[in-house]
């Protein structure tokens, strides 16, 4: 355990509090900022983003100009992590946004450039 976590789990015992973020909310946060460090990641969520009724694989990797397999390892990643959801349309899967926190952390990249 490193020391962050140990901190973060100390306080979740009632040693301390900083703005009651839980130590799963941080572990959780974590996850997330990883999965999306990428920049391919991050232009699937800015794709998506726009589509709030989906996109089908085949339209992302023409719109990333990039090939299929690897837009779809990205997507595969993502819904692991819980930040999208795939659904089937005869042979298409059809992507969208299922964890807001997605678009916030997009905001910010924004924002803050």
């Amino acid at each position: 355990m490193n020391i962050m976590r140990a901190e973060c789990c100390r306080a979740e015992r009632g040693v301390m509090m900083v703005d009651q973020l839980t130590c799963a909310m941080l572990e959780k946060s974590a996850r997330t900022l990883k999965m999306l460090a990428h920049r391919h990641r991050l232009q699937i969520v800015e794709i998506l983003e726009g589509e709030r009724g989906g996109v089908p694989v085949h339209r992302l990797a023409e719109q990333m100009d990039l090939p299929h397999a690897v837009v779809s390892r990205h997507l595969g990643l993502m819904q692991r992590e819980g930040l999208i959801v795939g659904s089937r349309f005869g042979k298409e899967v059809w992507y969208k946004i299922s964890d807001n926190r997605c678009l916030s952390i997009l905001g910010c990249i924004r924002k803050n450039g």
